[in-house]
Formats: structure tokens, sequence, C-alpha cells
């Protein structure tokens, strides 16, 4: 894919240039909302998905996504049922 802005582009830098500043953005993004996601479940163990969607100003999917890969890390646990549970920050 070629954008019109970006002609001549590579003769400035690299193309391992830009993969590396998009993975820093990307890395920076998803850092953020991990530590959201943390800070939120330290402060009330039992804060919604959704509720934490809204407050990071993502959708409740990407919340359930890092929760997901928080969980398999080994960074956080359910503990209870789905409905009356509630969640601990494991570090």
């Amino acid at each position: 894919m070629t954008f019109p802005f970006a002609e001549g582009f590579d003769d400035v830098i690299g193309d391992t240039d830009v993969v590396n500043v998009v993975n820093g953005v990307v890395n920076s993004v998803v850092n953020d909302i991990v530590d959201k996601i943390l800070a939120a479940f330290k402060n009330n163990s039992r804060e919604t998905i959704k509720e934490i969607a809204e407050m990071a100003g993502v959708t409740s999917r990407t919340i359930d996504r890092e929760v997901e890969a928080l969980k398999a890390a080994g960074k956080l646990k359910r503990v209870g049922s789905p409905r009356f549970g509630h969640w601990e920050v494991c570090e």
C-alpha cells in the first residue's frame, strides 16, 4: 500500500524505523490501558468491564481482551462467580 504523502519518505527513514515507531506507539497505548485496568481493580475489585471501558475511552471488547491476557499472565484473577465475584490483582 502506498500513501501519497509517503513518497520519498523511505529515503529519510527505513522501513524498520517505521515499524519500530509504530510498535512503540502501539505498545505505549496498550500499556496505558493495562495500567488503567490494574489501577481500577486495585481501587475497586468489583469494577465492571463496562465501567473500565468508559473510563479508559475504549470498547468493552478491548478491555475483555486485555483482561484475558492479564489472567493468562497471572497478573489478574477472578474470585467467585461472574455476577457476585471480584477481581484480585496478583503483583
